[in-house]
């Protein structure tokens, strides 16, 4: 007995007769593409098949724009040349129609339909569609952003050439960044990793500004801190820690009453906060936990004042008495600020830092020790940067 679905579901063949009755599954038939509502032209010269979706485009549009299309287009008539000339020698009188001519023989091509539409604008863009790209209030960065792809995977430099600029010109105005929301943020970031338009240090600055508002939801703050594990690396590492550090975990001694580095582990003062923390995927808990454990266990070797080495223009008296005294200043907590204490590695050096520079080298006997100060806060420096994609990892 033969069954078949509707639908063009598939069918299947039963024997029956037999205890062990069997079903002999036939695929789908493949879904019938159905024409773009927008980049169908009747007088269109050259069919597209792009996922499920037909696009009739005229053919020089695609040539005169695109390197990879003339090869492509010159290619097919060539080989639609050859297969006409055996089928002649042959007396063949069926002939297979070329690629490109009907919508049962298109060109297929390897892209989302959304993507190939909107370089299908770019080609057919009037004006005024032009002219908008370049106002703050009218620009789609969604499609300039396609379109870059796109013209870059199937070489329409031209359009390369405008959507990449346009897009430059927007993103080096003041502000831009603080006015995209999340999602394009996120985006531009991908987007300028891959194609080196724009600065990506910046944008990571401006990420790295909003991970506070994320606190407040455990929600938002698991899928940031996703798609920062997404990312990776120091940016990865650089989220975590403003997690940390905006749930108050990097501190001792604040709110009321004293907290030592035993009662951090409660997460956070915050009773909300707490809730947060807790509601995180096990994998994201651990991860901050990890790095916390290492943070605080850098902060307070740091506290304890990190060895220097003596100048050889520097007597072993003076050094021990003079600079090693300098040098215990600038690691030291600063005794006007009681309550909360910073153990935040990060923070410990930018003060010490700070109080290197503001410092006259002239309290020193000798200059020489002062350098090596200034080279030794700068490596101490450069290595927890280095290392902090470690502590998260």
């Amino acid at each position: 007995m033969m069954s078949t679905s509707e639908g063009g579901e598939s069918s299947a063949t039963v024997v029956s007769g037999s205890s062990n009755s069997t079903a002999e599954f036939k695929p789908a038939s493949e879904i019938v593409p159905t024409r773009d509502r927008d980049y169908y032209y009747n007088d269109g010269d050259c069919i597209l098949r792009v996922q499920d979706t037909l696009f009739k485009l005229h053919r020089f549009m695609l040539t005169r724009h695109s390197l990879y299309f003339r090869q492509k287009l010159v290619e097919l008539d060539k080989k639609t040349d050859e297969s006409t000339g055996e089928n002649d020698q042959q007396d063949n009188p069926i002939t297979t129609p070329a690629q490109g001519t009907s919508d049962e023989h298109p060109i297929r091509i390897s892209a989302k339909a959304d993507a190939f539409r909107t370089l299908c604008w770019a080609l057919y863009a009037m004006p005024d569609d032009i002219r908008a790209q370049d106002e703050r209030a009218r620009v789609d960065f969604d499609k300039l952003m396609l379109l870059c792809r796109i013209s870059k995977t199937y070489r329409f430099s031209s359009l390369w050439n405008w959507s990449s600029s346009v897009l430059r010109s927007h993103w080096e105005r003041p502000k831009l960044l603080q006015e995209l929301s999340l999602y394009h943020l996120k985006e531009l970031h991908l987007f300028s990793s891959q194609y080196l338009i724009g600065s990506v240090r910046e944008i990571e600055k401006e990420w790295l500004s909003r991970v506070p508002a994320f606190l407040t939801s455990s929600q938002d703050l698991s899928s940031a801190l996703r798609w920062a594990d997404k990312i990776g690396g120091k940016l990865k590492a650089h989220t975590y820690h403003k997690v940390l550090d905006g749930m108050g975990k990097l501190t001792i001694g604040g709110g009321e009453g004293k907290q030592g580095i035993d009662d951090m582990f409660d997460i956070s003062r915050d009773g909300t906060r707490d809730d947060v923390m807790a509601d995180l995927p096990r994998e994201q808990a651990q991860r901050s936990y990890k790095g916390l454990w290492g943070l605080l266990s850098l902060g307070q070797q740091l506290r304890t004042v990190p060895h220097l080495e003596q100048g050889p223009e520097c007597s072993k008296r003076p050094h021990s008495t003079t600079c090693l005294a300098q040098w215990r200043y600038l690691w030291k907590e600063n005794p006007k600020v009681r309550e909360p204490r910073t153990i935040d590695p990060a923070a410990i050096i930018a003060e010490a830092l700070e109080r290197y520079e503001d410092d006259e080298r002239e309290t020193l006997e000798h200059a020489n020790c002062y350098e090596l100060m200034g080279d030794e806060l700068r490596a101490i420096e450069e290595k927890f940067k280095s290392k902090l994609p470690q502590y998260f990892e």
